[in-house]
């Protein structure tokens, strides 16, 4: 798609509201620090190069920013929306659902 501004990484871009847009806009509006969570990435052991583009994805409650290193690696940096649930239980919600898969996955020795 095309670049985007800087300002949208934190706006939520994804759609409409019919209802109270200006209040279900600003749940979803999540400011970080862009510098410092590159700057984490890129010294990640399995990176160690810097980020050379950021691809925004959002969904109901986060946001997930593929992150690509200048030596082609990828890593996905999740953004919650805490205003909309709190982070401990979409997180806990995830990793639960990522762990019953990994368990019932046969090939996941295989290729681990």
């Amino acid at each position: 798609g095309e670049p985007i501004q800087h300002e949208q990484l934190f706006a939520y871009t994804n759609g409409r509201f019919l209802v109270n847009e200006k209040a279900e806009m600003s749940k979803r509006y999540a400011k970080f620090d862009l510098t410092a969570l590159c700057d984490t990435v890129s010294a990640l052991p399995q990176i160690c190069s810097p980020i050379a583009t950021i691809d925004k994805m959002e969904g109901g409650f986060n946001k997930a920013l593929l992150m690509t290193a200048q030596n082609g690696k990828q890593i996905i940096a999740k953004i919650p929306f805490p205003s909309l649930v709190p982070q401990q239980y979409t997180t806990a919600s995830e990793v639960a659902v990522l762990k019953y898969g990994i368990l019932r996955n046969p090939c996941y020795s295989t290729f681990r």
